[in-house]
């Protein structure tokens, strides 16, 4: 998490029976919140640390209001800052601990910059609409429809392993399916 002045790492998973103090920062209207690409990040954070997201603005759709070719947000970086992303952890193992060095820098860089090209993109958007806010106020409106998303738990049957199978395209003879169904319950 990025401030104007400051960049938070935290451990969402020893913190995480403490996380839900962050939605009262996170569900104040008066505060906007940056994010990029939010449209899974927003159930994630419901479905794993029951924390919503009111007032987003989303610089993904920004930069489709914008017309980019390009709309990751390591383009973003390189248009904005002139910095080469390093995406390179981007699969990590997130849940080693302690983080090593490379990975608290890789998710600071993701953040730290986000307020700047916030700013950048606001008056380009504003450019862009001869000062008019439609624009800013479109990616506003997509930011406030993916903030309204809800996360609900799929419901589990008992066929529910199935869709797993089918996915996995491999072959499994019947005592290894009778093993992922159960695994696959118990898991639930």
């Amino acid at each position: 998490i990025s401030t104007r002045t400051s960049d938070f790492i935290i451990d969402t998973i020893a913190l995480r029976e403490e996380l839900s103090i962050l939605n009262e920062v996170f569900t104040r209207p008066s505060i906007v919140k940056i994010f990029h690409g939010a449209d899974c990040d927003v159930e994630w954070l419901q479905r794993d640390l029951s924390l919503y997201v009111v007032n987003m603005f989303d610089t993904h759709h920004a930069a489709k209001r914008l017309g980019f070719s390009r709309l990751s947000l390591a383009f973003l970086l390189k248009h904005y800052c002139n910095i080469d992303a390093d995406k390179t952890f981007q699969l990590a193992d997130w849940r080693m601990r302690p983080l090593p060095e490379q990975l608290m820098k890789y998710a600071q860089q993701d953040t730290h910059y986000l307020l700047y090209i916030f700013d950048l993109m606001v008056n380009d958007l504003l450019k862009l609409s001869n000062e008019q806010a439609t624009l800013v106020k479109g990616v506003y409106h997509d930011s406030k429809i993916i903030c309204m998303k809800r996360y609900v738990k799929p419901m589990i049957t008992e066929n529910s392993y199935k869709e797993l199978y089918l996915k996995s395209k491999r072959s499994f003879n019947n005592q290894q399916l009778f093993a992922l169904r159960e695994i696959f319950a118990w898991r639930d």
